[in-house]
């Protein structure tokens, strides 16, 4: 299954420092509204790279024309709701973010102690977000090879080198150097990643369905955008589980008690 993911914030490499850690909230809208009003920053100051827009939009319109399976959506965890099923995926994925690591664990002192407990949560509760959806399908054995067109930056240091240890098949590219030797794809799926990408840019996404459209001669109908995050339902998912005795590797009831049983990690 060979499958192509971008996600628009790839262009926002020429100011995403300005906000990547500022004003952060779940709700995009408030988000905005939070940087721009307690920042010094103005919307015009938010700028993306055109080149990058271009080479996504050169790249996009030459593969749609090999492929019948595009999805558009919002969030980059909703890709799984397509590809969640599948296995031996050899994933491109273009990003300014790895998404194998959220990188959410504040409360330990060492990035590597963070790395290693998304890890083992990805692995022993299912942990799945926008920021390590490419982990969570490592961890599920679906993934056989991953080619992460990145931007100057994008990763550093010990995330780095612990990507590059636990997922096999494994290239990082992020001088603009990859030269594809197929624009055939099973699955293509594009994301706004609006919590990464300055409400006034929005509309980048109409690029993309509109090429589709254009070029397919298929609706794409606001309606059918994947407007749900995956981990949400994911983890509904699980709590059910939890609750209806049906998971195998925690939860169990013991003499008419709950007990949590967890194999050392």
């Amino acid at each position: 299954m060979r499958v192509l993911s971008i996600d628009i914030d790839y262009i926002m490499s020429p100011s995403d420092h300005i906000f990547r850690e500022r004003a952060f909230h779940f709700n995009p809208m408030v988000r905005w509204d939070a940087f721009y009003n307690t920042t010094k920053y103005k919307k015009e100051d938010l700028k993306y790279d055109p080149n990058k827009l271009i080479f996504l939009q050169n790249l996009f319109s030459e593969a749609i024309k090999h492929c019948d399976n595009v999805k558009f959506g919002y969030d980059h965890d909703s890709i799984l709701y397509h590809i969640e099923d599948y296995e031996s995926i050899d994933l491109i994925n273009i990003d300014e973010h790895d998404d194998v690591f959220m990188m959410d664990y504040d409360w330990y002192d060492s990035n590597q102690r963070s790395l290693e407990c998304e890890n083992d949560h990805m692995l022993y509760y299912d942990k799945v977000d926008e920021g390590n959806w490419i982990g969570w399908l490592n961890q599920k054995k679906k993934l056989n090879s991953l080619i992460w067109i990145a931007n100057k930056y994008s990763v550093t240091g010990k995330k780095k080198k612990y990507i590059e240890d636990i997922i096999e098949n494994y290239r990082y590219i992020d001088d603009g150097s990859y030269q594809f030797d197929s624009y055939k794809f099973d699955h293509i799926f594009v994301c706004l990643s609006p919590q990464y990408v300055p409400i006034q840019h929005w509309e980048v996404l109409n690029w993309f369905t509109e090429t589709y459209e254009n070029y397919s001669g298929v609706k794409v109908d606001p309606k059918d955008w994947d407007t749900k995050k995956f981990e949400f339902e994911y983890l509904h998912r699980k709590v059910t589980d939890a609750i209806l005795h049906k998971r195998t590797n925690d939860w169990k009831p013991i003499s008419g008690s709950w007990s949590r049983r967890r194999e050392e990690i």
